[in-house]
């Protein structure tokens, strides 16, 4: 919504520089969530899914039912961490000396510590798991450890956030003891294996090497050290979402979607490894070959299984070059050639466009990732190709009908770089940081409010980087008359390889601004309690305290919609100024795997929907199309959650998988210590033969499936239905 508005009011202001801009540039919002890993639970069961009784040294005030034990769980916490900043130094989102351990009644250390870019809660406590002087895996775990078996002890429950870039604010909730995982990532304990190496999964296509990154990494930071690790040469690709300060492991256990998708896969496709504490204090290692099944809840289960301390993805390298001497990467636009084109136009174009993307060949369309919107001005994709621009043209030319008829699409060059890492540096300054970012660069960021004496406090991105001040522009850009100066960098500076350079090493940084959900406390003051003027009834009114209005929708994977669909959608929505379709295309590599080889079941989906597309307006138009019988058959994406707990969640997101799910969730989490809003909750423990947490199934007994089995339609292949899936 935030995005909306802040777009609405410039476009009252600037309407001619919009046109231009969204004609040039079509953004999509930020898909990717930084889902923390863990919640409450509702019940305590004595035994675990295999009938093992739980012994109440292990499970403490949990199985003992004796309630919360407050001062316990202090004396507990204390005994290893600090509160004063002189044990170990705690740097939190660039302030150093931060309290290791906040508790509830610890003033303004505690306000800050609770908050998240989509709301507060009210934890009993906030852990800072790591150590920023000498960081080591080893280390973190420790800590989380502690923290674990304190909770556990003392009758609480554990919520774990990794960057609090999410929907919902799930990593905190009331009552909890919260772990903070944000300093577990640096530089020096990232570790890139250039041994590992495999096929992947577009034919032909491998992975030429794994990286290990520490819990509280982030996109941000998966970029900075791409471009650090794997020379140009290499084309090294990893996968991360469009926004700076989305976490890279509650991306990757909610399924992961980004703009390189169609040749990598989702992040669940590319995962490697995960190790995590347990309930219990235990270190786990889940892999494909060691703890399969938790492994496989891990792959787009929504996490609630553990506290992750690192997790390793496959590098995967992007196609040879065809044309060109070296491998190139480009940012596009397909955008609709003419200037205005009726409804009914548009939607003959969106479906030349699926229907390209959804069955086009594969080892061609994967190439073409990214984004695209539909609003008043029309179509704009804004195209990630692994390749050159002539590249680009020639297949799709060659492969596809989009370019045989010159009124249809018009394609234009943005940028074109040497490496994938230097493409995305090049993307998160103009989508970022930029005059271009419409506000991003204080809501995705966590930039300084500096003041000096009566002037105008002032966020300085060029100050921020240590760039000259020329690469930036000079006048206000906060839109808000009561607002702060808000200098940004001008979109030209972008296109500058140092001031990517510049990006890159900050990216590298986790403490810099870059790495950080914003606005911080002191922008918030001056920003965004000023738009009071500018709100109108619908719209979010509690920005003062960090809270959004919660989505009632979540993003949907869609497949091949009808024509007839198209035209009715955007007949009804024209009145809108932007209304995102596609958050980031999925067609190509996520296709491969079957609904079932993961946690993740949504297989035959074309394209990931923003917030925008969803509503009580649209949602009927979408639900006539023949691909749907009713709402249970939408496929609903973890990292871009609606009201939670909403009727159905179960299926929305996890398909036919949640009982399998439950079951994995009973063996590994039998208390349901890290079980949060809208993640399976454990499977009734087994009353004569064991469950199956590799395949879900019991013979004797059915209590593991309390809700899942209730709808036994299977969907994930074509098969069944065109374009329906699990």
């Amino acid at each position: 919504m935030l995005v909306i508005l802040d777009r609405l009011i410039h476009y009252k202001k600037n309407l001619q520089k919009m046109k231009v801009i969204l004609l040039a540039f079509g953004l999509g919002a930020c898909a990717a969530v930084d889902t923390p890993q863990g919640v409450k639970v509702a019940e305590v069961p004595d035994r675990d899914v295999t009938g093992r009784i739980l012994e109440e040294g292990t499970c403490g005030s949990f199985c003992k039912a004796t309630g919360y034990n407050t001062p316990g769980l202090r004396k507990c916490l204390l005994d290893e961490f600090s509160t004063d900043g002189t044990k170990d130094v705690t740097c939190v989102r660039g302030v150093c000396n931060f309290p290791q351990i906040v508790f509830d009644d610890d003033g303004d250390h505690y306000i800050d510590a609770r908050r998240s870019n989509n709301g507060i809660s009210q934890p009993i406590a906030i852990a800072y798991v790591g150590d920023t002087v000498n960081p080591s895996h080893e280390e973190n775990v420790r800590q989380a450890t502690v923290v674990v078996n304190c909770a556990r002890e003392f009758g609480y429950k554990v919520a774990v956030r990794g960057h609090s870039h999410n929907y919902n604010n799930q990593g905190g909730q009331d009552g909890y003891v919260v772990i903070d995982m944000a300093n577990t990532c640096h530089r020096n304990t990232t570790e890139p294996n250039m041994d590992n190496t495999g096929e992947h999964l577009i034919p032909g296509s491998r992975y030429i090497a794994t990286v290990k990154f520490g819990a509280g990494c982030n996109n941000a930071f998966v970029i900075g050290m791409l471009d650090e690790v794997f020379a140009s040469e290499m084309g090294a690709l990893a996968l991360t979402g469009s926004c700076t300060s989305v976490g890279v492991v509650g991306f990757a256990l909610g399924g992961g979607q980004g703009d390189a998708s169609p040749f990598i896969g989702l992040a669940v496709d590319a995962l490697e490894e995960v190790e995590l504490v347990d309930w219990e204090g235990n270190k786990l290692t889940a892999s494909k070959t060691e703890n399969s099944d938790l492994f496989w809840g891990l792959q787009g289960g929504g996490g609630g299984l553990g506290v992750v301390t690192s997790i390793t993805f496959k590098i995967v390298q992007s196609p040879p070059p065809k044309l060109a001497s070296a491998r190139q990467f480009s940012l596009i636009t397909v955008a609709q050639a003419e200037a205005y084109i009726p409804g009914s136009r548009k939607a003959e174009l969106i479906v030349k466009l699926q229907t390209w993307f959804a069955n086009g060949p594969k080892e061609i369309t994967s190439k073409f990732g990214g984004a695209g919107l539909i609003n008043g001005f029309g179509i704009q994709m804004r195209l990630l190709y692994l390749g050159s621009y002539e590249e680009a043209m020639a297949d799709l030319q060659e492969f596809s009908t989009l370019l045989e008829d010159p009124e249809d699409f018009a394609v234009s060059l943005i940028r074109q770089t040497s490496s994938f890492a230097k493409l995305m540096g090049f993307f998160y300054c103009f989508n970022t940081i930029s005059d271009m970012a419409f506000g991003n660069e204080i809501r995705w960021t966590n930039p300084t409010l500096r003041k000096d004496g009566d002037s105008p406090p002032t966020v300085d991105m060029c100050l921020e980087l240590g760039l000259d001040a020329e690469l930036c522009l000079e006048e206000v850009q906060g839109f808000i008359p009561s607002g702060p100066t808000i200098r940004v960098l001008k979109a030209t500076s972008c296109f500058d390889p140092d001031v990517v350079e510049t990006i890159l090493e900050s990216a590298r940084d986790q403490q810099s601004f870059l790495n950080h959900f914003g606005p911080n406390k002191e922008v918030n003051e001056h920003y965004f309690e000023s738009l009071a003027p500018f709100l109108t009834p619908g719209l979010p009114q509690a920005w003062s305290s960090y809270t959004w209005q919660a989505h009632k929708y979540p993003g949907i994977n869609i497949p091949e919609l009808e024509v007839e669909t198209w035209t009715n959608f955007i007949h009804n929505t024209e009145d809108q100024f932007q209304t995102v379709f596609a958050n980031h295309l999925n067609h190509g590599a996520p296709t491969i795997p079957k609904g079932d080889d993961t946690a993740y079941p949504w297989r035959e989906s074309w394209t990931l929907t923003g917030d925008g597309f969803l509503n009580d307006a649209s949602l009927p138009f979408l639900l006539q199309d023949k691909a749907y019988d009713d709402a249970s058959d939408l496929w609903a994406y973890w990292n871009v959650p609606g009201t939670v707990e909403q009727a159905g969640w179960e299926r929305l997101y996890f398909g036919n998988n949640y009982e399998r799910l439950q079951i994995i969730k009973a063996k590994y989490d039998p208390v349901g210590m890290f079980t949060k809003p809208m993640t399976p909750k454990p499977a009734v423990a087994m009353k004569n033969e064991e469950a199956s947490p590799e395949t879900g199934k019991t013979t004797k007994n059915e209590e593991a499936s309390p809700k899942a089995s209730k709808k036994s339609k299977t969907k994930g292949t074509k098969s069944d239905k065109k374009a329906k899936a699990v």
